[in-house]
């Protein structure tokens, strides 16, 4: 259990620090590389030379990665989002016939409530 408490307390800084870095490297450190006629903007901290401009360049795969690691598929979240929900209403469902009608009694006499017996 208190390893959990650490878990939480660490992921409460590190969490909003991740964020932060990212909301910041996408805001100031954006800029383009124009490769075969093609324009590609993406954002990382980079030396720039005198105009501004970036001063550096990317492989094949390194411009791979950058696309895939920078492109967001709406569509998989929205499918995740729905089976998500169609599951939760199947295990309420699933959960509810489960029940049997004696769980459902009350009882009738406080007196006959006790803890199980201890050993």
């Amino acid at each position: 259990m208190m390893c959990n408490k650490n878990i939480k307390e660490a992921l409460k800084i590190t969490l909003p620090v991740i964020f932060i870095a990212y909301f910041c490297s996408i805001t100031f450190f954006t800029h383009s590389h124009v490769v075969n006629g093609v324009t590609i903007v993406h954002s990382h901290p980079f030396k720039a030379d005198a105009n501004g401009n970036p001063n550096h360049e990317h492989t094949g795969n390194e411009l791979q990665l950058i696309d895939a690691l920078s492109t967001f598929y709406v569509e998989n979240a929205i499918i995740l989002a729905v089976l998500l929900h169609l599951f939760c209403q199947w295990k309420q469902n699933s959960f509810i016939e489960d029940v049997s009608p004696i769980a459902l009694r009350k009882v009738k006499s406080p007196d006959r409530l006790r803890s199980p017996p201890a050993f």
